[in-house]
């Protein structure tokens, strides 16, 4: 009985009318559901450490006329620190020292030789506290019982010599794993005080451009050599959850911080593709929508065609609920068809972008795409939800 009610109430259906509606519904859930993969991808690609300026960030005060004519650099107080700490997204913010002592360096006499005299010169050092570094804990140890005190270079003044001032010298190139094997001799002056100690390279950081030796020994050197005045931190660094926050770099800007210039186009490039991505997202919305109405307008002429059987079937001792079941039926056939073709073509554009990501060199964590299939599945529970809640009306209302 309910197969021929069925084919009874459906047999006015115009199917290339149906092709249209549906068509416009998978591509609405594809826009939308592929919108949202993409996003998600996008966003596993920013949140990778270092894929755009990593999860530190160095922040410094603009350098300003009065500074020039003082001779005092700008400085961090204890209530702006607290601000940053209080930042959405900060998880830590620790503090530049800066050696208030000279220091030259010299190269061991074998190293010297090899290298020539160019490897001889004033230096000067920097600390963060110890969690801020990129190299093994290990290896970053010192106390004044040590031989030698540990300093990470950056990555960038090796490939500056070797790629250009190397050259440029006629001096030999020295790879990571040379340099790293050579001690070196660092002298401290101050106080009327001369000290010498052994130094060695233990890393090369990619994510702060200075010279750093541990916590404990410029604590020690300052204290024994440096100027006692206690000065405030000129430089802090930032380990956010978030560096590449729109928002992040706008509260910065406006307290008239600086950052790396490489962090800022980071965060410009979040910010534009979250727009693009809301955008897509946004359109994919709107087709929805518009399919939603389509659904609802077929629904109602194939009720209306059918107007004259749905009122003989009431006449006759049939409930509403029976005479709309067919339809409610055909609604969730037909949104659970486009549903699953959209979230098949979602599925082939995962693996398409994986591959396309991949030969460039990007590799996607955890590529499902689970988020992008729920929130398809929920527009169309909706979708469906309003379908089979205006064909009952529909119904309803002829069959009176």
């Amino acid at each position: 009985m309910k197969n021929k009610i069925a084919a009874l109430l459906l047999a006015k259906k115009r199917p290339l009318q149906l092709l249209l509606t549906l068509t416009g519904a998978f591509l609405g859930l594809l826009i939308f559901m592929g919108g949202v993969q993409v996003y998600l991808n996008i966003n596993r690609l920013i949140e990778k450490k270092d894929m755009l300026g990593g999860d530190y960030l160095v922040v410094s005060k603009k350098i300003q006329l009065v500074n020039t004519i003082t001779g005092k650099s700008p400085s961090f107080s204890e209530n702006e620190i607290q601000e940053l700490q209080q930042m959405q997204g900060m998880e830590s913010v620790g503090k530049f020292s800066v050696g208030t002592f000279r220091t030259k360096i010299e190269m061991d006499p074998n190293m010297a030789a090899f290298a020539g005299p160019a490897l001889k010169s004033d230096f000067f050092l920097e600390s963060v506290p110890d969690g801020f570094v990129d190299i093994e804990k290990e290896a970053w140890k010192w106390n004044s019982a040590s031989d030698e005190v540990p300093v990470i270079i950056p990555s960038d003044y090796m490939k500056l010599y070797n790629n250009a001032f190397a050259q440029s010298q006629n001096l030999p190139l020295i790879p990571e794993s040379l340099i790293k094997s050579v001690t070196f001799q660092l002298r401290i002056y101050g106080k009327g005080k001369e000290w010498a100690t052994n130094g060695r390279i233990a890393g090369f950081s990619e994510r702060i451009s200075t010279i750093l030796v541990p916590q404990s020994f410029m604590d020690f050197a300052n204290a024994n050599y440096g100027n006692a005045q206690d000065r405030k931190p000129s430089r802090l660094i930032l380990h956010s959850a978030d560096p590449t926050s729109p928002r992040l770099a706008r509260d910065m800007r406006s307290k008239g911080y600086e950052l790396n210039e490489e962090k800022l186009r980071s965060s410009e490039i979040n910010n534009i593709l979250q727009i693009v991505m809301s955008i897509v997202t946004g359109v994919g919305i709107l087709i929805v929508f518009l399919a939603i109405l389509g659904f609802i307008q077929y629904n109602q002429l194939m009720a209306y065609r059918s107007a004259y059987e749905i009122q003989t079937l009431h006449w006759l001792g049939f409930r509403v609920i029976q005479i709309s079941m067919p339809y409610i039926r055909f609604i969730l056939q037909s949104v659970s068809i486009t549903f699953i073709l959209a979230g098949i073509a979602v599925w082939i554009l995962q693996l398409v972008l994986e591959k396309v990501f991949l030969s460039r060199g990007f590799e996607i964590s955890n590529p499902s795409p689970a988020w992008a299939l729920l929130a398809g599945f929920v527009i169309s529970l909706l979708m469906a939800g309003i379908g089979c809640f205006s064909a009952h009306r529909q119904v309803k209302q002829l069959s009176k």
